[in-house]
C-alpha cells in the first residue's frame, strides 16, 4: 500500500518480503497484478475493480541479483532493511559482496524466479506517473 502525501512516498513495509523491505516493481503486467490482487474495490456487480501503479524508477546503483537454490533455500533476503554490507542479512547472505547499492534487479530464471522484478529502499527513488485501475474478464 503507498500513500502519497505532501508530493512523498509513505509504503507499508512488509517485513518478511522475499528480497528485503523496499519498495517493489515490475515491468510485467500480470507479475503486478500479483501485488495488487491482494487488495481491491467489490462493484455492485460483484466484479473486482483493481488498481496499478505506473511509476518511474530510478535504480541507481543496482545490484544485479540471481536467483539460486541456495538462496532460496537460506530464505532470499528476508527482513534486509538496505543492500549494504552493513545490514546484518545483506552480510549474511552475500558475504563476498562489500559494496553497497541503491536497489536490486532480479533477473528472472527457468524455475525460481518466473518475472524480473526491481526493488528500491528509498522512496525518492519512485515518480508515480499513472494510476491505472482496471478489471479482470
Amino acid at each position: 500500500k503507498i500513500k502519497r502525501a505532501w508530493g512523498k512516498l509513505y509504503p507499508r513495509w512488509v517485513p518478511v518480503s522475499r528480497y528485503g523491505q523496499g519498495i517493489y516493481f515490475t515491468d510485467q503486467s500480470c507479475k503486478a497484478h500479483q501485488y495488487s490482487d491482494q487488495e481491491f474495490v467489490l462493484q455492485e456487480d460483484g466484479s473486482k475493480l483493481y488498481c496499478m501503479l505506473y511509476c518511474r524508477v530510478s535504480t541507481k546503483n543496482s545490484l544485479d541479483f540471481k536467483v539460486t537454490d541456495d538462496v532460496r533455500q537460506t530464505g532470499y533476503l528476508q527482513g534486509m532493511k538496505k543492500p549494504k554490507p552493513s545490514d546484518k542479512v545483506f552480510r549474511q547472505r552475500l558475504p563476498e559482496v562489500q559494496q553497497a547499492f541503491d536497489s536490486l534487479v532480479v533477473a528472472p530464471c527457468q524455475t525460481l524466479q518466473i518475472h524480473r522484478e526491481v526493488v528500491v529502499f528509498d522512496t525518492d527513488q519512485v515518480y508515480p506517473e499513472y494510476v491505472v485501475w482496471y478489471k479482470v474478464l
